[in-house]
């Protein structure tokens, strides 16, 4: 049995809400085309929190009170002084499960080094709760910072405006208007578009990338609540944000190749599952929420991003909360050998009780809860014309299956959110190349062999 299925079959179904780009029919081994994205849904319930203005300031140095490793790569990348082509982003959602809808914040800064660059900027943009959307940006890539080594960051944009992650990526905040960007009615339609946005909640880390999350002086047990975040965020103590297992670091999603500029960009889990409580205003209507789903990624590099990829995601499942599905992959650059592409994906699967089931197509260490080194898995997938997404995954142990599909009628164009994604040029920033639903169902059948 795998965490209550039978070996024979078992189903997990889920709302699924978050999509990206589609392409004709597709099928392969251990790589990928551009696809979808598949995320869930969390509720406005009691929660109330202060939104903030432009004021204050994001602590970008480590704590060293945290006696537990981190998630790898949660900090910012750049390397300062160093002149090449470099984007990061950052991709956080809370999901509403009781309305199926969700909120998703995405942040980018392209180029800090490079001051001649045509796509040095930095921004936001943000899906709001009933499928609104807002895009910002601006040139003044040097008033972004970020932390080094934790999941901070901080733009101010002037006249109040201005987005931040702090206290390790367990507060977010921000204010954001509608800027001077035309936006393509035919892309993005009158009645998707925002013009004033403001956030401010907080997020109990549950799982990280590779198992739960845990407090830092407690046995590697314990569980973070919601109670001590918000706790933790007005005493400036430190919660553990990685696999919750002492004197272990945290696990980096590609291993140990994510440490060199060999395959770009890069990709990161950062928070598998968590706790989020406060509240959105979207052009004065207020949604509230409390301990909904959150889930946050980030990609990294200079060799420019896929340009074919699919994506998967949900973490509200109702009948066994906590648990987290992520499928993706992407044919990604090789730095050495510039137009080169190299196929790539995985299924990640990170349960309630910690259990983790990592299916990548490169060996991994810590293993798959019982301490064995994790096994290079064979993984196929099939992508139909943006709608629907097949992706198994198989090494001597375990098998999966992931189907997530939207109804049809959301798979016209105008009934989806059109994103703005990195492309595969370095002249070009942010462009509308991919599109996000948030509604939609998931299936997961997990076999051990």
């Amino acid at each position: 049995r795998v965490f209550g299925m039978s070996s024979a079959r078992g189903v997990f179904s889920g709302a699924v809400p978050r999509v990206w780009h589609g392409t004709p029919p597709h099928r392969g081994r251990r790589g990928v085309t551009r696809g979808a994205a598949s995320r869930a849904a969390a509720t406005p319930n009691d929660a109330s929190s202060n939104l903030g203005t432009d004021s204050g300031k994001t602590s970008a140095s480590p704590s060293s009170a945290n006696a537990f490793a981190a998630v790898p790569h949660s900090g910012y990348h750049r390397q300062v002084g160093f002149k090449r082509s470099f984007f990061e982003g950052w991709y956080f959602r809370v999901t509403l499960p009781d309305v199926r809808d969700n909120l998703s914040l995405i942040y980018h800064v392209y180029d800090p080094d490079l001051p001649e660059s045509s796509r040095r900027v930095a921004g936001a943009q943000v899906c709001t709760p009933g499928g609104g959307y807002l895009f910002r940006e601006s040139k003044n890539v040097d008033a972004f910072v970020a932390a080094a080594h934790e999941m901070e960051l901080r733009m101010p944009m002037g006249g109040g405006e201005f987005f931040e992650v702090s206290d390790d990526g367990r507060r977010h905040r921000g204010r954001l208007l509608k800027g001077d960007t035309e936006e393509d009615a035919k892309i993005w339609p009158a009645k998707k578009r925002r013009s004033v946005v403001e956030w401010d909640f907080v997020v109990a880390p549950k799982t990280g990338y590779g198992g739960l999350c845990s407090v830092a002086d407690g046995d590697g047990e314990n569980e973070f609540t919601q109670e001590q975040a918000v706790n933790s965020v007005d005493s400036g103590s430190r919660v553990g944000f990685g696999n919750g297992k002492k004197k272990t670091s945290g696990r980096s999603t590609a291993g140990w190749l994510s440490s060199l500029p060999v395959f770009e960009p890069h990709y990161q889990i950062l928070l598998a599952h968590g706790d989020a409580t406060g509240q959105m205003t979207v052009d004065g209507l207020v949604t509230k929420f409390t301990n909904a789903p959150a889930y946050a990624e980030k990609n990294w590099g200079g060799a420019g991003f896929p340009s074919k990829w699919f994506w998967v995601q949900c973490n509200s499942f109702p009948e066994h909360p906590g648990l987290s599905i992520t499928a993706t992959g992407a044919n990604r650059g090789v730095v050495l050998f510039p137009g080169m592409r190299e196929e790539v994906a995985g299924v990640l699967i990170h349960t309630p009780d910690g259990q983790f089931f990592p299916f990548l197509p490169i060996p991994g260490s810590d293993g798959i809860s019982g301490g064995k080194k994790d096994e290079a898995s064979e993984v196929a997938w099939e992508v139909q014309p943006w709608g629907a997404w097949r992706v198994t995954a198989s090494n001597s142990r375990y098998e999966v299956e992931v189907f997530a599909y939207i109804a049809p009628e959301d798979r016209v164009p105008g009934n989806t959110t059109v994103l703005r994604a990195p492309v595969d040029d370095k002249q070009l920033g942010m462009k509308p190349s991919c599109r996000e639903h948030f509604r939609g169902q998931i299936v997961v059948n997990l076999w051990e062999r």
